[in-house]
Formats: structure tokens, sequence, C-alpha cells
């Protein structure tokens, strides 16, 4: 079997087809322009929203079409009849396998069965073509795991084309899948079910290996033996504080990034998220601080305290009526959320209860008084403050009526009320339950083993 490969790119999917026995010839699309086609016996097509040149277009239809041989495209404005547009984002859109694992489908993968594809590009046919038999169909913002529990018919209504079968022998990707293993496509088990119908569907042969998934999770060792879970422990946290180096800003005086974007584009490529945050600046103080503590290493500590300046410094309201609250990002400038103003809390309480050191001790009470003062009567507190939406009165306000959210503000204040014991008076006010008592917090606490337990102490 002579398979012709056609991509300007390396692809993982040119490795499966390797691994089908395939004597497999790789072109880029202007070679392929001055090359002679028929004696291929199938072509591989890794277009990324891709117009074929037409000189290009009509050798491939001719064999196809005419030749009657198998073609697998991908991500092609237009082929035979098909004629799309696009690309457009998948961010929002799920693949819903609609073929079943019958005779005639796709083995492995049943009806409903579900694929994410990272952030692909979906190229969508302006109209429906007779003889198409969808395979794969993208679904807009669907709330399902591993399957969507519904019959082929509904899975159809509404839904765009990922992957077809027209005549028998094309088949066309609306999405790029070249390289399935370097985008991350998940879950794995169902990306390896689809990747090895395709490559048998075209070159008659089934694949002997895939390529290794991009990531591995866990060590690879018995983490039984302590010895070996001392040291994979010890190595997973230096690569953890290797990781939060590289997004510092500054050396950490200017804070921390966010990191990394959960989209992943088809070539692997992943996006940073450059926003400085004060809940991840926060965080990584702490880890800092703690890896310093654990290693005695001086330069971990100095990091810490330079993150910790740039928590309770710019990052921190310093009078009016907002005194205390602490700035969401360097862009939501004027914007407090109450759960990432507690991440950014809790390590700088935790270094007071474990590690003895209390110098910002009286930033956090600050901050927490903030986030009282601001708590409903029923002791749980808005989601989001908006300085531009609040005023000194509407803060009064709020004191005195319900909201019914519970979020993770009561985290810090069971541990401040933990380190009490050396709290000043001026902290009293953050200790002593709202109006309508702790009980709307302790309940959103999950009932885990122990938790009951904590509560009553915390409760006094």
């Amino acid at each position: 079997m002579n398979c012709l490969l056609l991509n300007d790119n390396g692809s993982d999917l040119g490795l499966v087809l390797e691994g089908c026995g395939a004597a497999l010839t790789r072109m880029t699309f202007r070679q392929a322009l001055s090359a002679e086609l028929s004696g291929f016996d199938c072509f591989c097509v890794l277009g990324e929203g891709t117009t074929l040149d037409p000189r290009l277009r009509v050798k491939l239809e001719r064999e196809c079409f005419e030749n009657g041989k198998r073609v697998f495209a991908q991500a092609l404005k237009s082929f035979g009849p098909i004629y799309c547009a696009g690309p457009a984002d998948t961010v929002t859109r799920r693949l819903v396998c609609v073929c079943g694992d019958a005779a005639d489908g796709i083995p492995g993968l049943p009806v409903g069965a579900l694929l994410d594809d990272g952030a692909n590009g979906m190229v969508r046919p302006y109209q429906n073509v007779p003889g198409v038999r969808p395979l794969l169909v993208y679904r807009e913002r669907l709330v399902a795991h591993a399957r969507f529990a519904a019959a082929r018919e509904e899975i159809l209504r509404g839904s765009d084309p990922g992957l077809w079968l027209l005549n028998g022998n094309l088949m066309m990707a609306s999405f790029q899948l070249q390289n399935f293993r370097r985008a991350r496509f998940a879950p794995v088990g169902a990306w390896d079910a689809l990747i090895r119908f395709i490559a048998e569907w075209l070159t008659g042969r089934r694949p002997e290996t895939l390529p290794a998934p991009a990531l591995r999770f866990g060590p690879g060792e018995d983490l039984s033996e302590d010895v070996a879970f001392e040291r994979c422990r010890k190595a997973g946290v230096e690569r953890g504080v290797r990781w939060l180096e590289r997004y510092l800003v500054d050396g950490g005086s200017g804070g921390i990034r966010e990191g990394l974007r959960h989209n992943v584009h088809p070539d692997g490529a992943q996006d940073p998220a450059n926003a400085v945050r004060t809940d991840c600046t926060g965080e990584a103080a702490g880890a800092f601080r703690f890896y310093g503590a654990l290693t005695g290493s001086d330069r971990a500590q100095e990091t810490a305290d330079r993150l910790y300046d740039f928590v309770f410094g710019p990052m921190t309201v310093h009078g009016g009526p907002f005194d205390g609250m602490l700035r969401w990002t360097d862009e939501g400038w004027g914007v407090c959320y109450q759960d990432d103003a507690a991440r950014a809390l809790l390590p700088a309480l935790y270094e007071c209860l474990l590690l003895g050191r209390d110098e910002r001790f009286p930033a956090v009470c600050r901050a927490l008084d903030f986030l009282v003062k601001t708590t409903a009567r029923d002791g749980c507190r808005v989601p989001r403050t908006d300085m531009p939406f609040w005023t000194r009165r509407g803060c009064a306000r709020l004191g005195k009526r319900r909201t019914d959210c519970p979020a993770l503000t009561i985290t810090p204040i069971i541990t401040l009320r933990s380190y009490s014991p050396t709290c000043t008076a001026g902290t009293r006010r953050i200790s002593r339950p709202p109006s309508g008592g702790w009980r709307p917090l302790w309940r959103s606490i999950p009932t885990q083993n122990g938790s009951r337990a904590k509560r009553r102490r915390c409760a006094g």
C-alpha cells in the first residue's frame, strides 16, 4: 500500500500510518504540485483551514472520484462537492459520535461518546451534500462528561459536521487532528479508537502502535516504598517551585503571572495567561515561604517577601471606604472577588500559625476587616465587589440583608480564630460572629471526615 501524506509540518498521524505498514511518502503541498500522483494507492491530506491550489486539487479529485482511491482530508476549505466557511473556534463545542461501534461504525466509540479537540478550528460546510454519512458531529456547550446520553436523532439536531464519509472512499474532518497527541486531545482512549479507525480505513491495516501520550501523570514508580515516595515528593516540590519561577515578574517584586490558559491549539501550543493576579501572588508567596523554611533557601525566602510586599502594597487599597480591599488583578483594578481574596490571605495566615511569623498579620487583618465589613447579616458575602458601584452607604446596607452565597471567605476566618490567642484588640470584630451567626457558613463547609469536629472547635 503506497500512501501519500500531504502536509506542511510534521504530524502524529504520520507516525500512525507508518505503523500500519504502508509505504509512506511525505510531501508538502508545494512539492505535490509537480508530482505524479497516479502511483499512490491512498492519500492523507492534512490541511489547516487550507484552500488547495487548483492544480493540485484537480489531480487529487481525479484519483478520488474517477479512480476510486481512498482519501482522508482534514480542514480543507473546499474539496469535491464540499465547500466550507471558517475556520471557526471550537472551544465551546464538543465532538459527539453518531455512528456507534457496530460493524459499520467506529469500534470502541458508542453513540454519544464525547471527544474534546482542544482549541481547534472547524471548517463548516455551507450546505448539506447528498450522500454524506456523519460519523462525528459538533454540539455547542454540552454539559456531560464522557457521553451525551441522547438518541442519534437528537444528537444530530442542531449539530455541525465534525467527521463524515462521502461515496465510501472520501473521509473528511472539519478540524485538525494530525497532532492529536501533541495537542493533548482527550479522553485518550476515545481518540485512540478513532485514530485506529481512520488509519485502518485508509490503509487497510490496523496500526501496530500509537505515539506515546504527550503528558505522563505520576512518577511511574511504586510509591508504597518509603524511599521512592520521599524522593518523588522532593522532586515534585522542586519542579513546582521551578515552574513558579518562570512566571515571576521582576523576581516577585511585580507579583506573578497567572500562567497558562487552558486552550491548547492543534499544534500543541498553549497561550500564556499574562494577568498579574493577587490570589496567584499570595499563593506563590506561601509556596516560596514554606519551601524556604523546608530547605533553608534564603533565595526562596526573599522571593516570598517580595511577593507579599506586592500583595499588601499596590494590590491592597489603602484608605477610604474600600480600605483593605484586595484588588483582583492588574487589569481588574477596582474589583474584589471574595474567594480570590481568601486564597491570597490564607498562605500568610498559615505562615503566622505554623511558622510563628506574624509580620504580615496586621495587613491580613486589614484585608479581612474589609471582607467582614462587606459581609451580610447571614454571615455570607457577595461574590464580587466593584468599586464604581459600591458606596459607603451601600456597604452599610449590605450588612443588614441576606445573600445566601457561602464561599471560601470562611476559611481564613477559621484560620484566624485558630490564631486568635495572639490577636490584637483591633481584630476582635473579625472573629466576632455576624448578626446572623456563623451557621450559614458552617453549613457551606463540606461534611467530610472530621469537618463536624472542626466546625464545633471553630464555633467556640
